[in-house]
């Protein structure tokens, strides 16, 4: 068996062999399976890889092996992508630690043309480019339509003058009516731009096989909540009192069996789907009519209800007396207390947005000969929030939280219970940083600035002291800067410098710096100690090469971290690739034109990586 098992790993002429379906020796383990006694199965399980398992198409004994315990091994973090030199209906998932490229055949239509919504249980949730929603299990093909668009309340299918169909008219609904606002225009959707409106959010409650599923859409316009069964032939609206909308996220609780939805405000709700019609019940009334910031809700394994605000985690406490949730949440400072940020108001004095005001560090104040920004409330969270850290867990009552925002690139913190942002300007280099993160054992903040330059900054005190521990005396910003702390004390820095080629935005070098706080100066590196370190538009990550063997030692893998490229330019290009730092070399993880950019290729890991986190998370960002 150890001889078999070497010759499948090397193939022929020694070399790797690409797990497909028409090489890969699981092909025949599907054929076998039910000639293959108990104990026998066990013992193949417990020597293929998860991702083999998982390619063979026994999507059943995949389960069971899992369930078991029996897989070999972990199979970390794999890329998802389209491969260009593959049918187009073809999803390959490139794995890290092993080197391999696994490939699965979706049913029609191709993967390439569907927009990827979300995944649940080993089902992937998609939309194809007529805006369809399906339901996708790649391992046994199995594929599930859900109802089409149409059915959903505020969707009508447009036809051109010559009564021929060729697009989607989205209405806005009047709540107090629940019935179409006739005074305003409905929105002219063409057939693929509808999947970008009504899939804003796709929950499951189950395995869609199981008979039993439902499944929950937040979409466009005003965030409204749909859900339909499994079989059913349309979508039926939640809208059983005037709250029922600017929804921002919902999940699905095993435990008791209902929907759990957070509105704008941070209200947040509980949706009975299981009888004849949806009962809806108030599990917190926030008090808010503003809107301050995106929002997720979250379940804990311990089967807490967290809020997440701007990226800001807040805890639902609650127990149960009678079945009901008494909850209380923490509210940080409002946008607005940031020191150049104000109220915008519309010409009737109406708060539509925010005014986003330049500072000027000389004088500490605004700088009055630059024009304002105006951005709307829901543009706000991107320039608001573009890092958050938390000193400590929210609910212990002695948590600060750090900010960087815009415009400038400024920090400013607050403690859990204070009223308003306190800016950090204690010198005229506050500005332009770049990333921050915060130390437990010294119980300070430290800060990258776009020059290079490292401060350290402590916010226990009635007002900020802040100390340079490294002034690089430079005075160009020439890349993006990352900070990185080890578990040893020890702070790295990364500078990574892009550069345009033919428009597309790519890595020209990747330099890793020890900050030598005693001979005050950046020191290159070339060893990780055992480390591999993952950087993009992911957070940022080490690995430990022990842990994942196939990675290579040394290195930065780095994807594509532009927001704005990644949202306003779908088809732009995306870098992947890996950063050696022995030689300073860059190689792209995949041949050149093999992986396509649509759906954005990204870094994944699996539940045999994922469950060593404290709870999951089950959000990912709403846009607008």
């Amino acid at each position: 068996m150890d001889a078999w098992r070497a010759r499948r790993r090397e193939g022929r002429g020694g070399r790797p062999r690409e797990a497909t379906w028409g090489n890969c020796w699981s092909k025949k383990l599907h054929l076998l399976k039910p000639l293959l006694p108990a104990d026998l199965l066990v013992y193949i399980f417990g020597v293929l890889e998860v991702l083999d398992i998982f390619t063979s198409g026994v999507h059943a004994s995949f389960l069971e092996a899992r369930r078991l315990g029996i897989c070999s091994s972990n199979p970390g973090p794999c890329l998802v992508f389209s491969s260009g030199d593959r049918d187009p209906s073809v999803a390959t998932l490139h794995s890290l630690t092993t080197g391999k490229n696994y490939y699965v055949t979706m049913p029609d239509p191709p993967f390439r043309t569907r927009y990827i919504v979300g995944s649940s249980d080993g089902w992937l949730i998609t939309a194809d480019e007529r805006s369809n929603l399906l339901l996708v299990n790649p391992a046994t093909q199995a594929q599930i339509p859900m109802p089409p668009p149409e059915t959903i309340a505020n969707v009508r299918i447009r036809c051109n003058g010559e009564g021929v169909p060729h697009g989607y008219d989205l209405f806005r609904m009047d709540m107090s009516s629940r019935d179409f606002d006739t005074e305003t225009e409905p929105d002219d959707l063409s057939w693929e731009e509808g999947r970008f409106y009504f899939y804003m959010r796709v929950v499951l409650s189950a395995d869609p096989s199981s008979g039993n599923c439902t499944v929950t859409i937040l979409h466009l316009l005003r965030n409204l909540l749909f859900f339909a069964r499994v079989g059913d032939t349309h979508w039926t609206w939640i809208n059983v009192n005037e709250l029922c909308w600017n929804y921002h996220d919902v999940l699905y609780n095993d435990d008791d069996g209902l929907f759990y939805a957070i509105r704008g405000n941070g209200d947040v709700h509980a949706i009975n789907t299981n009888g004849p019609s949806p009962i809806l019940r108030v599990v917190l009334d926030a008090k808010s009519s503003l809107v301050d910031c995106a929002k997720y809700i979250v379940l804990s394994e311990l089967g807490d209800l967290l809020q997440v605000h701007c990226a800001i985690i807040l805890q639902i406490e609650q127990s149960r007396i009678e079945h009901m949730l008494i909850a209380a949440q923490i509210a940080m400072p409002p946008p607005e207390t940031i020191a150049n940020v104000k109220i915008h108001c519309n010409a009737d004095g109406v708060p539509d947005g925010y005014d986003l005001l330049t500072m000027d560090m000389s004088s500490r104040d605004v700088d009055t000969e630059a024009e304002t920004e105006f951005h709307s409330r829901e543009e706000g969270q991107f320039y608001f929030y573009r890092r958050v850290v938390l000193s400590a867990d929210p609910s212990s009552g002695n948590c600060t939280v750090m900010i960087l925002h815009l415009l400038d690139n400024h920090l400013s913190f607050a403690r859990v219970g204070g009223t308003r942002w306190t800016w950090i300007d204690v010198d005229e280099q506050c500005w332009d940083y770049h990333d921050v993160l915060y130390n437990d054992d010294d119980r300070l903040f430290y800060a990258v600035r776009g020059n290079g330059d490292v401060h350290a900054i402590d916010t226990n005190g009635p007002s900020p002291m802040l100390r340079v521990l490294l002034d690089t005396k430079n005075t160009v910003v020439d890349c993006i800067r990352y900070i990185v702390g080890l578990e040893y004390g020890d702070l790295l820095e990364v500078c990574r410098d892009c550069k345009y080629v033919n428009d597309d935005r790519r890595t020209e070098e990747l330099i890793v710096y020890k900050v030598d706080l005693v001979e005050k100066e950046l020191v290159k590196q070339k060893d990780f100690e055992g480390r591999v370190l993952f950087i993009g538009f992911n957070s940022s990550f080490f690995l430990r090469v022990e842990d994942f063997p196939m990675l290579t030692p040394n290195s930065v893998y780095c994807t594509d971290d532009s927001m704005e490229n990644i949202y306003s330019e779908r088809f732009g290009f995306r870098e992947v690739g890996t950063f050696h730092l022995e030689d300073s070399s860059f190689t792209d993880l995949l041949p050149v034109g093999s992986w396509l950019n649509w759906p954005p290729p990204f870094y994944s890991v699996t539940e045999e990586t994922e469950k060593r986190k404290r709870m999951k998370m089950i959000c990912r960002p709403i846009l607008g």
